[in-house]
């Protein structure tokens, strides 16, 4: 099963003289087990639009383009738009689309997509934004880590505290290097993404509120936050926001073991302050 996959590829890539970029993280699914395990999750319908992050040679594409009323194959590299155009150029259903996914918006109610892993967070934060009714994506393993972290953890940070706020995660397995050729030097998690109904929180306070907490990860809370305040807003309406939220804030925490429910809450009380205070 993984040889039938690996000697497709191999044979692609041979006829139309293509060498995996590194630049790109160009690592092609070869694993027909991972492939279908994506699709179940993705389980779509003839009532779907499925978009494919970085659809490569077309491996994913090819089972979704089965199942789902249409498929959009995003792919930057141009070599690769070419294989994917000749491959689907007789189906109906498939969009190939050249270019990059930060750049696109795209509706889909279904996304998946082995991720680029030298922008993987970046694709993630844009995949927050769209409206999708879940994601099955294939990540590097540390990132998967990243979007299941616990506070006080290596791993937990902003990629951890906004994507949970925005959607329920479960990592659905993990993958060694040899599902993919070349083989990169890491294993692999696929990853579902529910997005939440409801989100109680003002999404644009809450990353800048990120960024500026974990710049500064293991630093306490409130030092971070007072020094942040009066940077932004000068010394006077600084240390005014500072007190009108200080009770929200847990003494003597560090950033990174700051429970996501503690930062939700101190974003909402500054909503409240720019909202309604004097400053």
């Amino acid at each position: 099963m993984l040889m039938d996959l690996l000697q497709e590829t191999l044979r692609t890539l041979r006829v139309y003289g293509i060498k995996p970029r590194k630049r790109l993280s160009q690592n092609f699914v070869v694993d027909k087990c991972l492939v279908e395990t994506i699709v179940s999750y993705a389980s779509p319908s003839i009532n779907d639009n499925v978009l494919d992050v970085g659809a490569g040679l077309g491996a994913l594409t090819t089972r979704l383009a089965e199942k789902a009323g249409k498929v959009i194959a995003v792919e930057i590299d141009k070599r690769l738009v070419e294989v994917l155009r000749n491959k689907f150029k007789n189906y109906g259903n498939v969009e190939v689309v050249h270019g990059d996914i930060l750049d696109l918006n795209i509706d889909a109610s279904i996304i998946v997509g082995n991720i680029p892993y030298h922008i993987s967070t970046p694709i993630l934060f844009k995949i927050l934004t769209m409206n999708f009714r879940r994601a099955i994506l294939t990540l590097q393993k540390e990132v998967a880590e990243r979007l299941v972290a616990k506070p006080g953890s290596q791993h937990y940070g902003r990629l951890t505290v906004s994507a949970n706020i925005q959607a329920n995660i479960e990592v659905l397995g993990t993958y060694p290097p040899e599902s993919f050729y070349p083989p990169p030097e890491v294993f692999h998690s696929v990853v579902l993404i529910t997005p939440k109904r409801e989100v109680n929180v003002d999404l644009k306070l809450l990353n800048s509120l990120l960024i500026r907490l974990f710049s500064q990860r293991n630093r306490i809370v409130k030092t971070v936050l007072r020094r942040s305040l009066i940077n932004d807003f000068g010394l006077s309406k600084g240390v005014e926001l500072f007190k009108a939220i200080a009770e929200s804030i847990p003494e003597n925490k560090r950033v990174y073991q700051l429970t996501i429910d503690e930062i939700v809450s101190i974003c909402n009380k500054l909503t409240l302050q720019f909202k309604y205070g004097n400053s």
